[in-house]
């Protein structure tokens, strides 16, 4: 993390070809990775071959380990205080849930955060002691809803009161975790409860972005200095073309709502890129509430997550092209929310 200090790092990780995409006729294969450049990704379109250059792009058949493993030190800083953002971007069907949450034999990012977070804090018990809070929410149709409450309770996000400039969800539901065995339960509620229907694109799309938020606040128990990190995790709903999609009705509403919100994604990121003195966090529910993460001083990475058919050609383009703005923003060097006086503040 020292080649680009104060950018958002950005990873790329192309979804396997898999057996059922192989029997449909004319499926050529449209995107290749060079294993002696580990960041670039190579595109076949409209007969000419583009290369996009990243800070990292996985082969097809990179494990969920290596690609932890890339990430394994944003998440650990969390610990000594600071605020991490890791998202998975990219056309609905790419592979982002299956990055962030994983399958029960081969869990993503979500599980080996929280996991390492614990052996972390397990090695330090001799000289600090930390809390663990962790909530789960969901943006469907721009509407916030509590994943860990029983009927998804729906939310509004504010300023908080005490002057910090900190964001502040009244009602969320918080909860302290001990262990790992009870984060998997809270990760189980999680997924339960967020939105999901089929469309012709992806048979269990995600129709909401999902965002897990870790916060990790820490006492050194010989000075007293206390540490407070934030890491927040996120699984945005895929940007899908709706006539490819199929999407009708209530899917149709869906998607409009998720490229709506990732437009807006796309308008922040060009402000941060551009220096600009105003930055439109609030032209969505999602860039709001990733205002506190994607802001100055913070650790953000991106995992742009693309397929490797010609069908999905256009969209893969559009996924990269966004992939290069983001490489070019610029958060400035992250600062660690530190109090050695009193209780800290930024993350309560």
């Amino acid at each position: 993390y020292a080649l680009r200090p104060g950018n958002i790092r950005v990873l790329c990780r192309v979804k396997p070809v898999l057996r059922e995409d192989q029997q449909e006729d004319g499926q050529a294969v449209v995107v290749t990775t060079n294993p002696d450049n580990e960041s670039a990704v190579i595109v076949l379109h409209k007969g000419k071959s583009r290369t996009f250059e990243l800070d990292k792009v996985f082969q097809p058949q990179a494990t969920q380990e290596e690609v932890f493993q890339e990430i394994e030190p944003l998440v650990t800083s969390c610990i000594d205080g600071y605020h991490v953002c890791i998202f998975a971007y990219g056309q609905t069907g790419s592979g982002k849930t299956y990055t962030m949450e994983g399958t029960v034999e081969n869990p993503g990012i979500n599980q080996r955060a929280l996991k390492h977070l614990f052996s972390e804090i397990e090695d330090k018990k001799d000289m600090w002691t930390y809390s663990v809070n962790v909530s789960s929410v969901e943006i469907y149709n721009e509407v916030l809803r509590d994943l860990l409450s029983k009927d998804g309770e729906k939310l509004d996000i504010k300023m908080n009161p005490d002057g910090t400039g900190q964001l502040h969800v009244p009602g969320l539901r918080v909860t302290e975790v001990k262990n790992f065995k009870h984060i998997k339960k809270i990760l189980a509620t999680a997924k339960r409860n967020r939105v999901t229907f089929g469309t012709q694109m992806n048979h269990n799309s995600s129709r909401s972005h999902a965002l897990l938020t870790i916060t990790v606040l820490g006492t050194d128990l010989i000075s007293g200095t206390k540490t407070c990190g934030k890491l927040n995790l996120v699984d945005l709903a895929g940007s899908e073309r709706v006539w490819k999609s199929g999407a009708e009705g209530e899917r149709l509403k869906e998607a409009q709502n998720i490229n709506r919100s990732l437009l807006a994604l796309g308008d922040v990121i060009q402000a941060l890129r551009g220096r600009q003195t105003h930055v439109p966090f609030r032209n969505s529910r999602l860039t709001y509430l990733l205002q506190d993460s994607l802001g100055k001083g913070n650790k953000t990475a991106m995992l742009v997550q693309i397929s490797a058919l010609e069908r999905n050609v256009g969209e893969t383009m559009c996924s990269l092209k966004f992939a290069q703005r983001v490489c070019a923003v610029e958060l400035g060097p992250a600062t660690q929310k530190i109090d050695r006086t009193a209780q800290c503040e930024q993350c309560s």
